[in-house]
């Protein structure tokens, strides 16, 4: 967060709009109506239930008691350290020590997020956790074909040495639709499993039919492709469709399939987030039996499974979803109680009795206070000012405190001018509580940001004294802003900055579709988005999805660029920026890329600011 920039904003709108701190909750009224299967899930887990039962009552939840503890469960999916790997390009506090071929080991804070699973209990993820075995009425072969849209399995099998597929009219729908009923499984998780392995474009060595030594072997599923480089993971996945005689496209995408559903659904892992976190002992032990090291692979395969269902029209079809429970999992207290904590230690600079805790963590935990409320709190008690710290050591706290980092020298003498413009430590601190980065460390702890009012003559404090300002060597300049291929050379000025649900929806327009809008087509998007008809990430493809935004043919560079502004209010580093487009260049699998970006802490912490979730 650049402070010249955030000032410049604060002087063109001074009016800070808050919300209402401790409002009561509609759920309240809601879970007057109750359900027996949600009842049986510990309490942390029945708000979210409950919601996805009031828009879907045909949905019904079972419980896996798993018998496990939390923090034995992420130790060993943490070791080895290859059990679980992000991309190199993932959020940095997610990438661990490099493994090879663009992956990563994950961390534990990473493996913690994937693996609880109440953070995907929405609608748009819930489906990592449907039960995979064979349904024919919310399995369709329609719904099939809706996954494998825009791929290259869209139309027929391409032909091989020993079938001609086009001829015989087989297409990869049909294919996958009936080996999904003969061997009793979901032909939809089939069909998503090799969209996610292979990508929309199907360009990997394991389809080719022509990888040199492995001439018309074929592995969809990427079965046994593991290894630290390229070269060995196709030579290991290869190595399993020779000696399984996978030698056409039809047999392997077979034999592909029996194995997944003999070795992974037929065997107790009958859910996309099992097949990763091996966490049911009845047949094969634990943890070491897992289809993926990929630690994004359930929510991301969820999420497209997702996607054609809605496409499909069968989101209220009678689905069951299988959901683990473990014990000793963190709750919204302790969560409350660590962040406390860590005011006490940062700002006050001392540990905390349980007695002196207690009343902020009950007030977070209950959603009376936020922790912009909290922070301001600590931040202007007494106990603080009584330090009278200098006004660079105000800044340097609340960048530790409030963004948890420690700021460079041009962002420090950018605040440092603001209190030469007369500005409060009040206000200096509002803004602070606006950041994405605050946002981002609010959501780690599972709670509520919140915002801070002040009034007019809060905003400025004629008796902060002034400090001399240090000028840096070398001013930084910014590197403009390249527009999209083929769209609009200018971005439009956004006319008036909206709220809620509106705000967010203009967003799109200026930064998706480049253009003004009408209140019309903003009213047309938050109302849905107000009555639940569609939740925001559903929003934000409609605009990606658009004829709209494709008619630009946007380059991937300015693909990821948008990505960035659009979903995550900021500018891509050059390592982000280049880990996404080198995946996109090889892959060209767009959908991939925005749910990474739509399953990031940033973006959770935008729909914050904008009253959504």
């Amino acid at each position: 967060m650049r402070a010249k920039k955030i000032i410049i904003t604060i002087i063109s709108v001074l009016a800070v709009i808050g919300i209402t701190i401790g409002a009561s909750n509609a759920f309240d009224v809601k879970a007057k109506t109750t359900y027996e299967d949600i009842e049986k899930f510990p309490e942390s887990y029945k708000e979210a239930l409950y919601a996805l039962k009031e828009k879907h009552p045909n949905w019904t939840f079972e419980v896996m008691d798993t018998g496990l503890n939390w923090s034995e469960v992420v130790y060993n999916e943490m070791n080895p350290s290859n059990r679980s790997l992000v991309p190199t390009y993932f959020d940095s506090k997610f990438v661990g020590a490099y493994y090879g071929d663009g992956w990563a080991c994950a961390t534990q804070e990473a493996v913690e997020y994937y693996l609880d699973p109440r953070n995907w209990l929405t609608e748009d993820y819930i489906f990592q956790f449907e039960k995979l075995t064979f349904n024919d009425d919310a399995q369709r072969f329609t719904t099939v074909q809706k996954v494998l849209q825009n791929t290259f399995m869209s139309g027929c099998i391409q032909s091989d040495a020993q079938n001609n597929y086009e001829a015989m009219g087989l297409t990869y729908a049909q294919a996958f639709y009936d080996i999904g009923k003969y061997i009793g499984v979901s032909p939809v998780h089939l069909a998503t499993r090799v969209k996610q392995e292979q990508g929309t474009q199907g360009t990997s060595d394991l389809i080719s039919g022509v990888y040199p030594g492995y001439e018309g072997y074929y592995n969809y599923y990427n079965i046994q492709a593991s290894g630290s480089t390229h070269e060995q993971i196709v030579a290991n996945g290869l190595n399993e469709a020779k000696s399984e005689g996978w030698n056409t496209r039809y047999v392997a995408l077979l034999g592909g399939s029996q194995k997944v559903a003999n070795r992974y659904i037929l065997r107790g892992q009958d859910t996309l987030y099992l097949q990763k976190f091996d966490v049911d002992g009845q047949y094969d032990g634990r943890y070491w039996h897992q289809y993926m090291q990929n630690l994004a692979a359930p929510s991301n395969e969820g999420r497209n499974t997702k996607k054609a269902y809605a496409s499909a029209g069968m989101l209220d079809e009678a689905f069951v979803f299988k959901i683990p429970v473990y014990k000793n999992m963190s709750s919204s207290e302790e969560y409350s109680r660590q962040f406390v904590e860590r005011l006490y230690s940062v700002v006050l600079g001392r540990q905390c009795s349980a007695e002196e805790s207690n009343g902020w963590v009950k007030g977070l935990t209950n959603n009376s206070i936020s922790c912009a409320d909290t922070a301001y709190g600590f931040v202007f008690s007494e106990e603080y000012t009584s330090k009278h710290t200098t006004n660079r050591q105000f800044i340097v706290m609340l960048y530790n405190t409030l963004l948890n980092r420690t700021p460079d020298e041009s962002e420090v003498q950018g605040w440092l001018d603001a209190f030469t413009q007369k500005y409060s430590r009040k206000f200096i601190f509002q803004q602070f509580s606006t950041a994405p980065e605050f946002a981002e460390l609010c959501t780690k702890y599972g709670l509520t940001v919140g915002k801070i009012e002040l009034s007019k003559d809060e905003i400025y404090d004629n008796s902060t004294p002034e400090e001399p300002t240090e000028t840096p060597t070398e001013t930084p300049t910014e590197t403009p802003t390249q527009t999209p291929t083929e769209t609009p050379t200018e971005e439009p000025t956004i006319p008036g900055t909206l709220e809620g649900a509106d705000g967010f929806v203009q967003r799109l327009y200026h930064y998706i579709l480049r253009r003004e809008c009408s209140e019309t087509e903003i009213k047309s998007w938050s109302n849905a988005l107000i009555d639940g008809t569609i939740s925001p990430r559903d929003t934000v493809y409609g605009f990606v999805d658009s004829e709209e935004f494709i008619s630009y043919n946007v380059s991937n560079t300015d693909f990821v660029k948008i990505l960035y502004k659009a979903i995550l209010g900021r500018t891509g580093s050059d390592e982000e920026m280049q880990g996404w487009i080198a995946y996109l260049n090889e892959t060209g699998d767009r959908d991939y890329i925005v749910d990474g970006f739509l399953n990031s802490e940033e973006f959770n912490a935008l729909l914050e600011q904008y009253g959504l979730k």
